[in-house]
């Protein structure tokens, strides 16, 4: 059991003795790493856990940077957690203790321990608000080796303010290839957080899952079918939302024509008619290949550690549905003579063009005939 008196005891010190740790710290600084993001951590497989991309070393100032001793330790750290926070941080024979302060007021305080030359356990204490320990919070990790290698992470689950242990334990799983590189890193259910290939194989794999992708609309379409239950569809938008998971396994969202009339005749304005949320939720459906849904969320933390998962996710789905839009059908749906498939998202924006990557010209030009786009000027 934590004993976060502890861990208050140690953030009393700091807001005691903040000048001495600062002056200790930044004595000690022999190197100066500027960065666009944050870029290092002291716990184990950091960016990998959390699928985030690793900043790079940069040649101007910035706001985030960190410095090193002289044997190559990180001593401070400017921003890389929190906006106008400073760390200062501490070694010993068998812990490593960050005091992480925000305009000169402790923030939180982050230990790790040691057993063998290993990190066996990290503990962040955050005191964000006050001093009081009613109202701190923490996050503890626990680090599961097997012959040599870190293969679980344990993080009880502790509420705020009370610190209560939940009933429910976080578990993170590491895999590793043949040579013995981190490989895979799954969550608690089995999902993948980072996975290590090559640019060449992402690219083969991109390849694979678009032709699997734009075969499984043929299953979308026929799960609406029995969705809407013979109801006129006239479009069906692939709804991204903007978390992770909205790319691999999206919402497939039909619109209908009874909705889309009565807002023609209400006079709705182009936006509204375009707004996939405007049509019943009820009918919705999803992907059911889960050997498929892998593949797709494998691609998808490929692209997370580069930092370029929407760009690519939305890509590849606006690329899926342009190839189905150039399709018939109407055997398999009750479809509007102008139906197409077409890639939705928060800020999707039907007068900038929205359309243009998901559906084909020609379908475009029975869209402005039917009066439900702009028409381009001559």
């Amino acid at each position: 059991m934590v004993n976060k008196e502890h861990y208050m005891e140690i953030c009393l010190d700091a807001k005691n003795n903040y000048e001495q740790y600062k002056m200790e710290a930044e004595a000690l600084v022999v190197r100066t790493e500027y960065v666009s993001d944050k870029r290092y951590d002291l716990t184990p497989y950091w960016f990998e856990r959390n699928h985030e991309k690793i900043g790079r070393i940069l040649k101007k100032e910035t706001d985030t940077f960190y410095g090193f001793d002289k044997d190559g330790k990180l001593r401070v750290t400017y921003c890389d957690e929190l906006n106008n926070g400073i760390g200062y941080t501490t070694y010993s024979d068998n812990q490593i203790l960050t005091r992480l302060y925000r305009d000169g007021r402790i923030d939180s305080i982050k230990e790790i321990t040691f057993e063998d030359g290993r990190p066996i356990r990290s503990v962040e204490f955050v005191t964000r608000h006050n001093l009081d320990i009613n109202d701190a919070w923490l996050t503890d990790e626990e680090y599961i080796y097997e012959q040599e290698r870190l293969v679980k992470v344990i993080c009880p689950k502790y509420s705020e303010p009370s610190l209560s242990l939940s009933s429910s334990r976080l578990y993170t799983y590491l895999e590793y290839n043949d040579n013995g590189d981190l490989y895979k890193v799954l969550d608690g259910n089995q999902s993948i957080l980072y996975i290590n290939i090559s640019k060449k194989e992402a690219d083969a794999l991109r390849a694979e899952v678009k032709l699997e992708l734009s075969a499984e609309m043929e299953i979308i379409v026929r799960d609406t079918r029995n969705k809407v239950q013979g109801k006129n569809v006239c479009f069906i938008a692939i709804y991204l939302h903007d978390e992770i998971d909205g790319i691999y396994d999206p919402v497939f969202h039909p619109g209908l024509e009874q909705v889309r009339l009565e807002q023609i005749e209400q006079e709705k304005d182009i936006y509204t008619i375009w707004a996939s949320g405007e049509h019943p939720v009820n009918y919705q459906v999803g992907l059911s290949n889960k050997e498929l849904l892998e593949k797709l969320q494998k691609l998808t933390m490929y692209w997370a550690m580069r930092g370029s998962w929407w760009i690519q996710g939305k890509k590849l789905w606006q690329e899926v549905a342009y190839t189905v839009n150039q399709q018939d059908h109407s055997e398999n749906l009750s479809v509007t003579y102008d139906f197409i498939f077409f890639v939705d998202w928060e800020s999707f924006d039907v007068k900038k063009g929205g359309l243009a990557k998901s559906v084909p010209e020609e379908k475009l030009e029975i869209l402005r005939a039917g009066g439900l786009l702009k028409k381009l000027k001559v």
